[in-house]
Order: structure tokens, then C-alpha cells, then sequence
């Protein structure tokens, strides 16, 4: 790999994690009025979309 290219992945992964924290932000305001089933299903999604992530980032750096 030359340096370019870890630069590019760098910032993939970076825009990855921005991605992330602003689900997280969606996923707390969105919990904060909901019903104690509705905050579970937001967990379960939450969880899914951290996995998606660790998926395409194990993707982008191969």
C-alpha cells in the first residue's frame, strides 16, 4: 500500500465514524421519546448499523 492509498482508506473510515456518531445523536434523541419496546428495537438497530460498519470498513481496508 502506498501512502496515498492508507490516506484514502483513512479518511473513509474517518467519514465512516462521522457517519456513526450521527446515527448515535439521531438514535438518543429518537430514544429519549420513546416506549421501553421502541428504545429496544433502536438498540438492535444501533447495533446492526455499528456491525455494517465494521463490515465495510474490514472491506475497505482489504
Amino acid at each position: 500500500m502506498d501512502d496515498g492509498h492508507i490516506k484514502d482508506m483513512a479518511m473513509r473510515v474517518h467519514n465512516i465514524e462521522k457517519t456513526l456518531i450521527d446515527l448515535q445523536v439521531a438514535v438518543t434523541r429518537i430514544e429519549a421519546n420513546q416506549t421501553s419496546f421502541q428504545k429496544a428495537v433502536s438498540v438492535i438497530g444501533g447495533v446492526a448499523a455499528t456491525a455494517i460498519a465494521g463490515v465495510l470498513a474490514k472491506l475497505l481496508t482489504q
